[in-house]
């Protein structure tokens, strides 16, 4: 089956990620596979991974394991050079895999959540953490994060997780150390 799905901000194509970690680029209007992407390194081969458009539709970005990072230019379908290498230093000092990547809608932010229940907000312009949440330590039972998104202003960004039912929070991206909900 799939890992992770992500729809193109023009509605046009559709990256799946499958295993042993390629990444299948669909064209939704004639309902076929058009480019096959290899979605891992090799240390990362068989991790699942996750996807993610930016919000102008012109990068796709897949997270694998722990630092695997790899970014394509959606006109070309070419690599290019990581816009987050700043971000995969911080990624190896967490103890799990990437279970969560989710772009802000105004492309000024990217939330990325692990399988030990931290969320790390990374803001593009700076290329700097802004802020980490972790949640196990409110909760101490959460299993794994899940999906993430934002709201279409930007402001909030909702948490799904696992922590022997389903949960959701909400944090404030201005003040992140405020859970709303």
């Amino acid at each position: 089956g799939f890992w992770d799905l992500a729809v193109a901000p023009d509605q046009k194509t559709v990256a799946a990620a499958a295993w042993p970690g390629n990444i299948g680029i669909y064209d939704v209007a004639n309902h076929h596979l058009v480019r096959l992407l290899r979605g891992y390194t090799r240390e990362s081969r068989g991790r699942q991974l996750r996807l993610a458009f930016s919000p102008d539709g012109r990068t796709l970005t897949a997270w694998g394991g722990v630092t695997n990072l790899l970014c394509w230019n959606t006109q070309t379908w070419q690599p290019v050079t990581n816009e987050f290498n700043f971000a995969v230093a911080h990624l190896q000092t967490w103890n799990g895999g990437i279970s969560s990547v989710a772009y802000s809608p105004n492309g000024s932010l990217l939330a990325v959540g692990n399988v030990q229940g931290q969320v790390a907000l990374w803001d593009r312009r700076t290329r700097q953490v802004r802020h980490v949440s972790d949640f196990s330590e409110e909760t101490g039972t959460i299993s794994s994060l899940y999906p993430m998104v934002f709201s279409p202003d930007s402001q909030r960004l909702v948490i799904g997780f696992h922590s022997g039912t389903a949960a959701l929070t909400v944090l404030d991206v201005a003040q992140p150390e405020h859970v709303v909900f």
